[in-house]
């Protein structure tokens, strides 16, 4: 696992990928680390020269990917239960990430990332 996170934040790097943002929850509960290898893997494999299907794509893919930020995002459309339930394959990935990205260009606005507001421990 330590050697996957390694080649993920080499990957991120390489393709100039920006950090995957949750809320603190999120972020503790591991949810935004687990979206960093959803996107590893889908895009590991639409951008690698070897395993593409869709070389003419690639650029527009990679553009959409940079604009899906949000760690839910990811975890939502493209998480490995998703792919594998649902068996997703590149046709899948490509179609969901640019729509995805256009989605967020027209309501860029749409989400707000909130916590529950309840303490449910306080017996609220």
């Amino acid at each position: 696992m330590r050697q996957w996170m390694l080649d993920i934040e080499q990957f991120e790097t390489d393709y100039q990928l920006p950090d995957l943002t949750g809320t603190e929850k999120q972020h503790s509960t591991g949810l935004v680390e687990s979206a960093r290898r959803d996107r590893h893997t889908v895009l590991t494999a639409v951008l690698d020269d070897a395993t593409t299907e869709f070389p003419d794509k690639r650029d527009d893919v990679l553009e959409a990917a940079k604009a899906l930020t949000r760690a839910g995002w990811w975890t939502n459309n493209l998480g490995f239960k998703i792919r594998t339930d649902a068996e997703y394959g590149q046709d899948e990935y490509v179609e969901l990430i640019l729509d995805g990205a256009q989605e967020i260009d027209e309501n860029p606005t749409e989400h707000i990332e909130t916590e529950n507001p309840h303490d449910w421990a306080d017996g609220q």
